[in-house]
């Protein structure tokens, strides 16, 4: 039986489908993950409400070299440009940061973001308060709050709970404000 159809079924059990997912490769993680409906990644985030325990090391871990990126690959519910990637790299001072790439980045800006834990399940993507520093080889730091940025990650916070130690699910809310908006992040492999 498939991801998919596994995750589909009557008897969905989100801890039991996570052990799935351990299992799988990052290609069929992947897969899997641009294969959702729209309406499945909300489903997904409902089910992993205080399933599994999230840290900081989810999404890079503490010995990885300060400015090397680690990709996470996006996937979301809007009805256009739903592929996108959050490259997120740790600062010298510890932080971990990042960015959205997209391919309409040239007119929305790059989003840069920090994070930090919010609670055991729950990691917080903060487009409020921006890193201080950055890879060298990576476009500017911007105000979030400017030109099409506005429209796009002003005043954002994407929340992020684990379906795996390398799978996310998250969804967006502005100004503390849960906004329909949901999406799937892969990480890549270190």
């Amino acid at each position: 039986m498939s991801l998919l159809e596994q995750m589909r079924g009557d008897d969905f059990a989100p801890e039991k489908f996570s052990t799935l997912l351990e299992d799988s490769s990052h290609e069929e993680s992947l897969n899997w993950s641009r294969s959702l409906k729209q309406n499945e990644l909300q489903k997904l985030y409902d089910a992993y409400e205080q399933i599994n325990k999230i840290s900081m090391e989810s999404l890079l871990p503490t010995e990885h070299p300060v400015f090397e990126n680690v990709e996470h690959f996006g996937y979301n519910n809007l009805p256009f440009f739903r592929v996108f990637s959050k490259p997120m790299y740790r600062t010298s001072d510890g932080t971990i940061a990042g960015r959205n790439a997209q391919f309409w980045e040239f007119l929305t800006g790059p989003g840069y973001f920090t994070v930090k834990a919010v609670n055991d399940y729950e990691l917080l993507v903060d487009y409020t308060v921006l890193p201080d520093s950055k890879p060298e080889d990576w476009p500017s730091i911007t105000s979030n709050a400017r030109g099409l940025s506005l429209l796009v990650f002003h005043n954002l916070q994407d929340s992020l709970r684990a379906i795996t130690d390398r799978i996310t699910i998250g969804r967006a809310s502005r100004k503390g404000k849960p906004l329909p908006q949901y999406f799937i992040l892969v990480r890549d492999k270190f």
